[in-house]
């Protein structure tokens, strides 16, 4: 479980990386650039408060909304571990995976006017690094349970 560990010490300090770096926009006809420095944390609250804008930009704000989500499913991944028999745990490696798509389709929805710092990419790749280490737990799972249920055949 290592790299499972590795995705979550990467979760973990997205949150205190910059996040969102610049947002370029048009305020009353007029071009204007903000640089925000926006760390992790708090592009995360912000995910959970787009739902706000669910009127003027509706598929920027169901993909916000969902990546703010995607926070609870690795969240949840730790049970994952401890409890790697659970029903809960049977769904946490796909849900990992969805998430990493999820979060993938942020860049699909802000890359013309946002720039997003390295927080955003630690973010995404803390998800798929636990993807991979969930993967790779359930597929030694299973091939232990087969060698055990292989030696009491024998």
């Amino acid at each position: 479980m290592p790299i499972v560990a590795l995705g979550w010490l990467l979760f973990v300090s997205s949150f205190f990386l910059i996040a969102i770096v610049t947002v370029d926009d048009t305020v009353l006809g007029w071009r204007v650039v903000w640089h925000l420095g926006f760390p992790g944390w708090l592009a995360a609250v912000l995910g959970f408060a787009s739902f706000d804008d669910l009127r003027t930009d509706p598929f920027r704000s169901i993909v916000a909304s969902a990546a703010a989500l995607m926070n609870i499913v690795m969240l949840v991944s730790p049970w994952a571990v401890i409890k790697p028999h659970s029903r809960l745990t049977r769904g946490l490696p796909r849900a990992t995976l969805v998430a990493v798509f999820v979060n993938l389709a942020v860049l699909g929805a802000w890359r013309q006017d946002t720039v997003l710092g390295p927080g955003y990419y630690v973010w995404v790749a803390s998800f798929l690094v636990v993807t991979v280490g969930l993967h790779m737990a359930r597929f030694q799972g299973v091939a232990h349970h087969h060698d055990v249920t292989q030696s009491r055949v024998a």
